[in-house]
């Protein structure tokens, strides 16, 4: 390193290029090299494999040299066009692609090594089956510290309105960074490793490497490694690179031709097959039970567990399909930064794929992007894309390479105005997803289908899980929307902040349709699901919203007795009543302690504050009770009338009855504490700020309890 400094200590880009060119010239072309007539001091021998990376990750790890991004540099040529004006790249990218290239071919040559019946490894020497394998391990691991080292440099290394064609110098900034990282690591690197690990894998299940059939697990994890980097490199292009995302990027063009070409299928294939050849006995890598809720999920581990025998067939699909299999695996809803793959980064492969498939096919296929397989089915369409518009609704939070990079102080160069900024945008492409999935694929639709099948996965976008989840997170950011409107007066907040194009009531008026495309029954449930997430994180501003869903439900049931002919209607409207009684019995448990003993003298709640907080959600409970005693009303005049003779309806119907009687008991002791209230803080020199909203919850609350006509 030291013959590669000028004499002011910094890296001469044109010896370096010479030498890093003269050893690849060597490493490809030996014989060329030997017979040539003019040798220079950089001319080196052909080194092994495993030696060169070495070689390599040394001159990275133990490199006391700070290289600084640097500037791209005029290159002076005559007759060129400013437009077509060439830039020389700076020392720090050129390294970075020396790197890269001697990482691949040193992959390349340990590949070679196995092949030639000439090469001494395979005439003299047993094959070091490890060895090469730690070799795709150590240049994984290296490619990935080189990546986040110049990824953290690069943020906010923007130069608005200025262009290169302008300038001598133009400063590097994050979109090159992630661009040249993205062609090395799909054209060069991938490559290389999925030709050696497919021998690799290939000698292991032949059981020819003389070693435990489990060895082959860990021989899965390097290679599914080799998928998840393709998974961070498109997180970092939203993260890091600011753009527009009318069109795909460079970055995510590199990546979705690599995953969707012949050879990754072939090796994805090769991957999958050996998956199922590992006996389950010896398929315990991580140990990770089956009760083990906060164990990762590692996609090569799931052999023999029941309900993963359905994956994807290609790695795309396998890809779009992760996230359902790891919140199946972990019995959780919860968003996770605790994961194998990128999730926000298999987002925007989501989103894209969503894109191809409303795009005409000459404009998608002129930037390399093709829709969906047509083979499949609208509904596992809807199985395959849905799920990642609540990845994207989470922004930078489920993404596990930000949260790793944060972990190794990497981030600390962002400012907090770039990262809302990131979160703005990744917000606003789930907004865009699911806007381009309500109003431009009519036919991708969730279906109750899905829920027989014995394989849960295909399920999960389908079920209450998956839509209680995206409601709370998009009800959040209806709050969150509206309260910043709210700050900026006129101002919209797209003004303010242009990634965010839509407002509260939009995304509120798509939360409705979105809600909609799902049977009643599975409305409930997730409503259900969103109460007690509400309950437990304390987010009760949203609370009033949520239980404003259930009362176009009611209203259509009350609509439906008169279909009640068929045993069908009527059972599954029985149900849904159910359901909404048991969510909402939970509530008025908090209305029933409101108040102490009705004997005290105190007229006042037991704690103000938080009674206080609650008087939308008490309106919104007493709206939703008197819809159900109009239901109660207009069905109670079908069963006077003698025509409702099924007696498993009529004993559920007298359960509704009796439980809504018990709700009125306590609305009108409530209704008692309530008027005390108001009467004391009337007569009061210094009632609450916003006592005034109590009169609002007593005409909701003697609606509730006026008799329905």
């Amino acid at each position: 390193m030291n013959k590669l400094m000028n004499g002011n200590d910094k890296p001469c880009e044109d010896l370096l290029w010479h030498a890093g060119l003269k050893l690849l010239q060597a490493q490809l072309d030996p014989e060329e090299k030997s017979g040539s007539k003019t040798k220079s001091h950089f001319s080196l021998e052909p080194i092994p494999p495993h030696e060169l990376l070495r070689t390599v990750m040394d001159s990275y790890l133990y490199n006391d040299v700070d290289v600084k991004l640097g500037e791209l540099a005029a290159i002076e040529v005559v007759d060129v066009l400013p437009s077509e004006k060439m830039y020389r790249l700076p020392s720090s990218i050129a390294i970075f692609f020396l790197r890269s290239l001697l990482i691949s071919r040193s992959i390349e040559c340990a590949k070679e090594s196995i092949r030639l019946p000439d090469s001494p490894e395979s005439s003299s020497t047993t094959v070091r089956w490890r060895r090469l394998k730690s070799m795709v391990d150590d240049s994984c691991s290296l490619f990935q510290r080189m990546l986040f080292g110049y990824a953290e440099k690069a943020i906010g290394n923007y130069e608005h309105e200025r262009h290169p064609m302008s300038l001598q110098l133009y400063p590097l900034e994050p979109v090159q960074i992630i661009l040249v990282a993205t062609w090395l690591y799909t054209n060069h690197i991938f490559p290389s490793w999925h030709d050696l690990l497919h021998d690799i894998l290939q000698n292991n299940i032949n059981g020819n490497d003389g070693r435990e059939s489990s060895h082959g697990m860990k021989i899965l994890e390097t290679c599914y490694e080799s998928f998840r980097m393709m998974t961070t490199l498109l997180a970092l292009d939203v993260a890091v690179v600011d753009q527009d995302h009318t069109n795909p990027s460079r970055c995510v063009q590199l990546i979705m031709k690599r995953i969707e070409s012949q050879s990754t299928s072939d090796f994805f294939g090769r991957v999958t097959s050996a998956r199922k050849q590992i006996p389950l006995e010896d398929n315990s890598h991580n140990a990770m039970e089956d009760d083990a809720e906060d164990a990762i999920f590692y996609p090569w581990n799931d052999i023999g567990r029941p309900g993963f025998d359905g994956r994807g067939l290609s790695l795309e699909e396998d890809l779009l399909l992760y996230p359902s299999i790891r919140k199946n695996h972990e019995k959780s809803d919860k968003a996770s930064s605790e994961t194998f793959y990128d999730e926000m980064g298999i987002a925007i492969l989501a989103y894209w794929k969503l894109w191809a498939q409303v795009q005409t096919q000459t404009a998608s296929s002129s930037l390399g992007l093709d829709p969906l397989p047509s083979p499949y089915c609208k509904s596992y369409c809807w199985t395959l894309l849905f799920p990642h518009i609540t990845t994207l609704l989470c922004a930078t939070g489920a993404s596990s390479t930000l949260a790793k990079m944060d972990e190794l102080d990497l981030l600390s160069s962002m400012t907090d105005e770039h990262l809302i900024g990131i979160n703005f945008v990744v917000i606003s492409l789930g907004f865009d997803m699911l806007h381009t999935l309500i109003t431009q694929t009519p036919a991708i639709r969730p279906t109750s289908c899905c829920k027989k099948t014995q394989n849960s996965i295909f399920w999960w976008a389908h079920s209450s899980q998956s839509l209680g989840l995206t409601i709370s997170v998009l009800l959040s950011h209806v709050v969150r929307i509206s309260t910043l409107e709210a700050s900026r007066g006129n101002q919209s907040s797209s003004e303010v902040y242009p990634a965010l194009k839509y407002t509260s009531l939009e995304v509120m008026k798509m939360t409705r349709t979105l809600f909609g495309f799902y049977y009643a029954t599975i409305q409930i449930d997730a409503l259900t699901r969103v109460c007690q997430h509400i309950k437990t994180n304390h987010d009760r501003v949203i609370m009033p919203q949520a239980l404003d869903f259930m009362r176009p439900i009611i209203m259509e049931m009350c609509n439906n007795i008169g279909q009640y002919e068929n045993d069908s209607t009527v059972i599954d409207n029985m149900a849904v009543m159910q359901k909404i009684s048991v969510l909402l019995d939970d509530l008025l448990i908090d209305l029933d302690d409101s108040f102490g003993d009705s004997t005290s003298p105190s007229p006042l709640p037991k704690d103000i504050a938080e009674f206080m907080s609650l008087t939308e959600t008490y309106s919104s409970v007493f709206a939703t009770l008197r819809l159900q005693r109009l239901w109660i009303t207009r069905y109670q005049t079908t069963v006077e009338g003698g025509t409702v003779e099924d007696d498993a309806v009529l004993g559920c119907f007298k359960g509704i009855v009796k439980w809504m009687d018990g709700c009125l008991v306590k609305l009108r002791s409530f209704a008692a504490s309530l008027t005390r209230l108001i009467n004391f803080w009337e007569l009061s020199e210094d009632p609450p700020q916003d006592w005034h909203r109590l009169f609002l919850m007593q005409l909701a609350l003697e609606d509730a309890l006026e008799q329905p006509k």
